[in-house]
């Protein structure tokens, strides 16, 4: 669907902390590092709403879960939501990030001439919302689309969610709007097809080269995720998608280029 090419993605920006990745997913510096040092083509950030409606960065139910904040997201201002900083995690201290907001890495690339490719991980199913997740999902989708307005961004802003419901919305807003539906392939690709959306996401584990040839025979692409060891990047490669979710941008990019 690339024309051979396999876009890679980072995961939350620069991939989930380890020894040599000291930055928590979804936090500033992690973004421009997939972005500006590692060249990724793009990031895959999890988005959800604050209780002034700004769209926030985080990917957990509760806050307290990775920042020494405490609460949900939908509770909390935006402004107080950004001197959340991030625990540190095992030996890594991430004391000096905190909480950003999509606009804030929006406006960072919005000047580059060759736009990263940005994917948002929509959260609007989450504890915090159970009892009003419809009405979440119609702000979400109307902020989102000022967004992409905003930065002229239908090309290389992404919209993902498990909900077909949700994209349809997406849809209504923004009929240019790249969207994809993400689980079972089996299910999502005549969801797809039906409603013309973008794309299908889903776990490398539970993804056969064979689906994703039929995605592509419809024209939807395939994006994986959900591997970490250099067998599993390899794994995920042969089943020949055009997006990889990787939490190691600098192997998949050496094991593409073998």
């Amino acid at each position: 669907m690339n024309n051979g090419v396999i876009y890679i993605i980072g995961h939350g920006g620069a991939g989930f902390p380890s020894l040599d990745n000291k930055l928590p997913i979804n936090s500033f510096k992690s973004v421009t590092k997939a972005i500006e040092k590692q060249n990724a083509d793009g990031v895959e950030v999890d988005l959800q709403m604050s209780a002034d409606n700004q769209l926030m960065l985080y990917h957990d139910d509760l806050l307290e879960t990775s920042t020494y904040c405490s609460g949900c997201i939908s509770a909390i201002s935006a402004e107080e939501l950004g001197e959340c900083q991030y625990k540190s995690y095992g030996t890594l201290n991430f004391s000096n990030e905190k909480l950003i907001t999509l606009d804030v890495i929006m406006s960072r690339f919005s000047q580059r001439k060759v736009k990263p490719i940005i994917f948002l991980d929509t959260k609007t199913i989450v504890i915090c919302n159970e009892n009003n997740y419809s009405e979440v999902e119609k702000i979400m989708t109307e902020k989102i689309d000022l967004i992409i307005k905003k930065y002229n961004a239908e090309t290389w802003l992404h919209v993902m969610s498990g909900s077909h419901e949700f994209l349809l919305q997406m849809q209504k807003l923004n009929p240019e709007a790249k969207l994809w539906l993400d689980g079972d392939f089996n299910i999502n690709i005549p969801i797809v097809n039906t409603y013309n959306f973008y794309g299908v996401s889903g776990n490398s584990a539970n993804v056969t080269s064979e689906q994703i040839s039929l995605a592509h025979s419809k024209g939807i692409y395939a994006l994986l995720f959900g591997f970490k060891s250099q067998a599993g990047i390899i794994s995920a490669i042969k089943k020949h998608p055009d997006y990889l979710q990787t939490d190691n941008i600098i192997l998949t990019q050496q094991i593409l280029l073998q």
